[in-house]
């Protein structure tokens, strides 16, 4: 699902993060790249030809966020968390997304120790 942002749906929220928190340094992989932690995705728009996706990093504020392709986003939870809510309607009310977000774990009997 790459499209861009739909202003008729809602947008995941932001974790709040205090501005004394030090930035969390990068993690560098074994091939040496440097992987960042992102907050959320906050917009997604057609660029240069693809849907690139606006990334709020982890304990950085707005001056950091960056245009990230799909190939950058596709496994994170964050980009799980932008579909979620690409299929919310913006009048929602929010209490409704966080009832449909909770769930009953159920148990086969087999499953079930005494």
């Amino acid at each position: 699902m790459t499209k861009p942002y739909d202003p008729a749906f809602k947008r995941p929220p932001l974790t709040i993060c205090d501005p004394d928190v030090c930035p969390i340094p990068p993690v560098l992989t074994s091939s040496g790249v440097k992987e960042y932690f992102i907050n959320n995705i906050i917009d997604a728009q057609w660029r240069d030809g693809s849907v690139k996706y606006l990334v709020r990093w982890l304990t950085r504020g707005p001056d950091f966020d960056t245009w990230e392709p799909f190939n950058h986003v596709k496994h994170t939870a964050a980009y799980a968390r932008w579909v979620h809510y690409q299929e919310i309607p913006v009048d929602v009310p929010v209490n409704s997304i966080v009832e449909s977000l909770q769930c009953t774990v159920l148990l086969s009997p087999s499953s079930r120790r005494s």
